[in-house]
């Protein structure tokens, strides 16, 4: 493909790192000057203030500017990294991380580039450079995306191009009262109700800032909404606030914006407090709103569909603004009645071993999949599923989830959701957990869920245990001392960690669990497998583990995913002060939620992480090991009150984010 890049004249030149996108400011602007559909995450500033806050690596991104003749045509802001496909590492060339937050993405191409071979002036450019890759993955792509309009003029030889979701929009080139007439009776209905409710409030303001010179503290005040509820510190934890880079990266968005008066912030005050916001971004005809907040202790009024709704109506009376886009397709959304637009994800392939597998993989995976489901499944027997009957549940606030299913449905999730290495994974954790479960005699398997008149069901996760093959790794991490060390597992369940646990030479063990349907199960569990347990001394005790102080001898405390919010940080605080009662060198093990990419644990000053890795059963779970700092065992800290803060035990405001797993599966 020699031929291409003098045919075409074309000369493709590549940045690097922060001081390489700077040094294209200028060029970027007139590339994307002339661009057709220009969205924000095309600009220039959306970049920059992603590089800037919160790429770990900045070097690793590269900035592809193509020229033809002297005239710069395009620019494929592209990373080097890895990804695993159908359980292959392919080397990758992709869009930077921001796409977590943007949720669309594309290239930057002026509108008189877009007949040009660009993806394989690119491949031969890197072929020329002796660059070593597997495959060009591009994830995000709307269907009106200047990479794809290129592909499908000039397609590579070896490319897939997949499905990847939706992206909702709100038309508004018509008028309010026809779109108003269109929402469902229940929307509608409840709007009416939010406006009178506020009518009755003696102070309701409502701002639609773009301009403002109070943009900061505007901005300030969005994301102490958005730190308010389910995402703050007592929910999930994923609010901005708690995200010192998040915040950082939202700051720098609404400085480098709001020069261009392209960055808007709107919100609802109640009494002088806001109650909800929206971040928004403008770009051209067309409004991105990025985040949107309430406040849950005044959803009776519901604040965020009453601001949403008169944003729309100002939206409609506004001749510049032609739609409201949602970026995702979010379930909420079908509720406004929005238009959706199409997005795929794009994988160009090389010659290489990899790449050639790679594609053969995809492009397989689709026919395979369906001629298992239209012609092996079928021929597969039934046979009677397992049930996980739990005693007398019915009395309880509890129900059972029967998660037993047949190996052949094991695999069908794995090759879906994970791919071939998935698949693997699957059958090998489950023939492992039934032969677990056989040679020591017990049923630990199921998944239970709290029923909603759990008082603390907010912060209590649902009964699932860990599996067999994780835990063991668990202990062959850490070093066990023959009948001295005392192993403390909270939130118990049936039992699973607590008998395993008494297969290792402990001294003692302890299980916590809230709920005496699952204690008794476990003591049937213990009794049954007691003589095939080295550890002999096994309590159970039911108890709230925000109750519960643990002995000065416990020397190893199990977490797997048991609570989160104020009930994790009331038992780091009991561990802490049984530490300082009684020093001693512990182990925490914790699994946070899976696909977490934040760990709570790592802003205890008194904790510090010696081991982490992959669960060998959940596949977007890890698990994390930590030593107790010696340092925390001083004089200072021994004076230390019985009773400490949550602050003096986990500050959830600098939060680390795990960006790689040391040792995998």
């Amino acid at each position: 493909m020699n031929h291409l890049l003098r045919a075409t004249d074309v000369s493709i030149t590549i940045f690097q790192g922060v001081e390489g996108l700077e040094s294209l400011r200028n060029t970027w602007e007139d590339v994307v000057s002339g661009m057709h559909n220009r969205r924000f995450f095309h600009l220039w500033e959306w970049h920059h203030s992603y590089l800037k806050c919160l790429e770990p690596d900045p070097q690793s991104l590269l900035y592809f500017l193509f020229t033809k003749g002297k005239t710069p045509v395009a620019i494929f802001p592209l990373r080097v990294t890895k990804i695993s496909l159908g359980g292959l590492q392919l080397k990758t060339l992709t869009f930077s991380s921001s796409q977590n937050h943007a949720q669309i993405c594309d290239i930057i191409c002026h509108r008189d580039a877009l007949h040009l071979p660009l993806f394989q002036l690119l491949v031969q450019h890197l072929r020329n450079q002796g660059e070593s890759w597997d495959v060009i993955h591009l994830p995000h792509l709307l269907e009106d995306a200047c990479a794809i309009t290129t592909i499908q003029q000039y397609p590579p030889s070896a490319f897939v191009l997949r499905p990847d979701g939706g992206c909702d929009f709100i038309d508004v080139t018509g008028t309010y009262e026809a779109y108003v007439l269109g929402l469902s009776k229940n929307l509608r209905r409840s709007l009416k109700r939010s406006k009178q409710y506020l009518k009755a409030l003696p102070e309701v303001r409502i701002t639609f800032a773009q301009d403002s010179p109070d943009l900061e503290d505007r901005l300030e005040a969005f994301m102490d909404v958005d730190a308010s509820g389910w995402k703050g510190f007592q929910g999930t934890g994923t609010a901005i606030k708690l995200q010192p880079k998040l915040v950082f990266f939202y700051r720098e968005l609404t400085r480098t914006f709001s020069v261009s008066g392209n960055v808007a912030i709107n919100t609802l005050n109640i009494d002088g407090k806001c109650v909800a916001a929206q971040f928004c971004l403008l770009a051209d005809d067309t409004v991105y709103m990025l985040k949107i907040g309430y406040d849950e202790n005044y959803k009776r009024y519901a604040p965020g569909k009453h601001l949403l709704n008169l944003f729309i109506k100002q939206c409609m009376e506004n001749p510049k603004v032609k739609s409201i886009n949602f970026v995702t397709d979010t379930e909420w959304h079908a509720d406004w009645r929005p238009k959706t637009i199409d997005k795929s994800e794009l994988y160009i392939f090389n010659a290489s071993l990899a790449g050639i597998i790679g594609f053969a993989f995809l492009k397989c995976h689709g026919v395979l999949l369906k001629n298992y489901l239209l012609h092996i499944k079928p021929r597969i027997p039934k046979r009677i599923l397992e049930q996980d009957q739990l005693p007398n549940m019915s009395e309880f606030k509890l129900i059972n989830i029967n998660r037993i299913t047949t190996i052949h449905k094991d695999v069908l999730v794995g090759l879906k959701t994970y791919g071939f290495s998935g698949s693997v994974r699957h059958v090998v954790n489950r023939v492992n957990e039934i032969w677990h479960e056989w040679r020591l005699g017990i049923r630990t398997r199921g998944y239970v869920m709290y029923s909603p008149k759990d008082i603390n069901k907010q912060f209590c996760s649902n009964y699932e245990p860990i599996d067999y093959m994780t835990f063991h790794r668990v202990m062959k991490n850490i070093k066990i001392r023959p009948g001295k060390d005392v192993f403390l597992d909270y939130g118990s369940g049936m039992g699973r960690a607590v008998v395993s646990a008494a297969t290792y030479p402990f001294r003692k063990i302890i299980g916590v669990e809230l709920l005496s349907e699952l204690v008794t199960i476990a003591k049937d569990n213990i009794r049954k497998a007691c003589t095939k347990l080295k550890c002999k001394e096994i309590q159970l005790i039911e108890a709230e583990a925000t109750t519960y102080s643990p002995p000065g001898d416990i020397t190893v405390f199990f977490l797997f995913n048991p609570f989160k919010g104020p009930i994790l940080s009331s038992v780091l605080n009991n561990i802490l002060i049984s530490l300082i009662d009684s020093p001693r060198n512990i182990y925490l093990i914790y699994m946070p939620p899976a696909g977490c990419l934040y760990c709570i644990l790592d802003d205890c000053k008194w904790l510090v992480r010696c081991r982490q890795f992959q669960s060998s059963g959940y596949l977007n779970q890890i698990v994390l090991i930590y030593k107790n700092n010696p340092e925390s065992n001083d004089e200072n800290m021994r004076r230390a009150p019985k009773s400490l803060g949550h602050d003096a035990v986990c500050d959830l405001v600098q939060i680390e984010k795990i960006t790689k797993i040391n040792d995998t599966w």
